[in-house]
């Protein structure tokens, strides 16, 4: 789900926020490179009145463990960071964080650590999120998750809250960029001009249902007439997973056409600035960014942008059409045309 931007003004929590929080911290939360909602939650951690089994006990004295691991106490340190739910979270995060060893004296010093990028922590990936970003999603994430287990049994996975997580953060960083949906532009700053058609152009997406997707990729020639088009449904760990196997169906349909000036455009914007940059947001997935930064390198003629799902819509709509009718092949003409027809 897109958290749509709010403005500040229009929102009643921020005067309590300003007044209810100590300068450092409150200044540091609101400056922070996240959604309003997410600064709200940075909030209620801070101020420890999030409704957890820990916070509920010191009022009506009952125990609770961990909806997470059924284990631990239901806790906000325990949730982010010592559960082992939460634990996987951060090792396969792309700072490889050990959470075991975190401990914080109280919810101030938390917030602080999650805002600040520690010394140790590595250095962010080019084109990917920063940590005061990422650890704040995360949190957030795995909240909402740990809500989602409590109130309605949801059956959730590590691979899953981290790939929510990371959903959020592109769409965060999509909402704020302000890349006209009529152009398609290379997004690094400052935004390249408008970049010119190439002679094929494959668009690729992927519709994720559970442990399985089905990717699909659409060819257009530079008059934007369809030349091919086809579905393939593939195991994944997580959405980005999905989506850099979709590429990698791209590019291997662009090898089988023997195209040498080829343009690749995927709405994934962490695959796209992973890509660009060469660089690997998840480890479990080195193979598959290997295997693409190859393909780029065999040929100079080749480049992979990104571009804002409403410019995407064939792609998009063909691969949630073949998840809905579990087709895997080739696509015809015919197959494609209701969604060319309505997806510009």
């Amino acid at each position: 789900m897109l958290l749509n931007p709010i403005p500040p003004e229009d929102l009643g929590w921020h005067r309590v926020f300003q007044a209810t929080t100590t300068v450092p911290v409150g200044e540091e939360i609101w400056k922070a490179p996240v959604h309003e909602r997410v600064k709200l939650f940075l909030w209620k951690v801070c101020k420890d009145i999030l409704p957890c089994g820990s916070r509920l006990r010191t009022v009506f004295g009952n125990e609770s463990h961990c909806t997470m691991c059924r284990d631990g106490e239901d806790s906000i340190p325990h949730l982010f960071f010592q559960c082992p739910f939460a634990r996987a979270c951060w090792f396969s995060s792309p700072f490889g964080i050990r959470s075991e060893g975190l401990v914080f004296g109280n919810m101030l010093e938390l917030v602080n650590w999650i805002i600040h990028s520690p010394p140790n922590i590595p250095p962010s990936s080019p084109g990917g999120p920063s940590f005061p970003q990422f650890a704040a999603y995360l949190c957030y994430s795995l909240w909402n998750a740990r809500n989602k287990v409590f109130h309605n049994g949801s059956a959730l996975r590590p691979q899953d809250v981290l790939s929510n997580c990371l959903k959020l953060i592109n769409d965060f960083i999509a909402s704020n960029s302000r890349i006209s949906l009529e152009r398609l532009e290379v997004l690094d700053h400052p935004c390249q001009p408008q970049m010119v058609l190439k002679d094929f152009n494959f668009f690729s997406d992927a519709a994720v249902r559970g442990s399985c997707a089905f990717v699909a990729v659409v060819v257009f020639n530079k008059e934007g007439t369809f030349v091919e088009a086809l579905t393939a449904k593939v195991s994944v760990s997580s959405a980005l997973h999905a989506e850099s196997l979709a590429l990698c169906h791209a590019f291997s349909l662009s090898l089988k056409m023997n195209c040498k000036d080829a343009s690749f455009y995927t709405d994934c914007l962490q695959l796209a600035n992973a890509v660009k940059n060469y660089s690997i947001p998840m480890w479990n997935l080195s193979n598959v960014f290997l295997h693409l930064f190859s393909c780029l390198k065999l040929n100079t003629g080749l480049g992979v942008f990104w571009l804002p799902r409403e410019a995407n819509l064939v792609a998009h709509k063909l691969a949630a059409w073949a998840a809905l009718n579990n087709v895997s092949r080739v696509c015809s003409a015919g197959e494609v045309a209701p969604f060319v027809a309505t997806g510009f």
